[in-house]
């Protein structure tokens, strides 16, 4: 699990096998956290979303809160580094690269988190009708 953050170099003074036992936590503890941020964010998008009202025609063109939701990507970022950088000095006993590697799997967690639940946001049926997109290939059928 840990050829997930492969892109990470490996400081020098740390041996290789210590380095492949904290990725691997790494991998597992990135994957938690991406996973309930990404049920946090969906739950309270969907929840926003269906609290929205429509009481006038121009309540269809007014900015799409619910969207917010995706910021919890932040948070889970943050868990993340956090996770990272308690971890990292008593798993390998070093301290050399403890920022970099913390920043790096910070970023790329908070980026994951954030992409899967765009895509289940945008792709998966939870959007009101009302105010979901449909484009033109999805509203008419091709004619043989």
């Amino acid at each position: 699990m840990g050829r997930f953050f492969f892109f990470l170099d490996k400081p020098e003074l740390i041996p290789d096998d210590m380095w492949a036992t904290f990725l691997d936590g790494m991998a597992a503890m990135a994957a938690f956290v991406v996973l309930a941020t990404v049920g946090v964010t969906i739950l309270s998008y969907v929840i926003a979303a269906r609290r929205r009202k429509v009481h006038v025609p121009d309540d269809l063109f007014a900015p799409f809160t619910p969207m917010y939701s995706l910021l919890w990507a932040i948070a889970g970022a943050l868990a993340a580094g956090v996770l990272c950088f308690t971890q990292y000095l008593p798993a390998l006993d070093s301290s050399e690269g403890r920022f970099g590697v913390t920043a790096q799997i910070a970023l790329v967690t908070g980026a994951l988190c954030a992409l899967i639940s765009y895509l289940l946001i945008a792709f998966a049926p939870i959007t009101p009708k009302k105010y979901a997109y449909r484009p033109a290939s999805f509203l008419h059928k091709r004619r043989a």
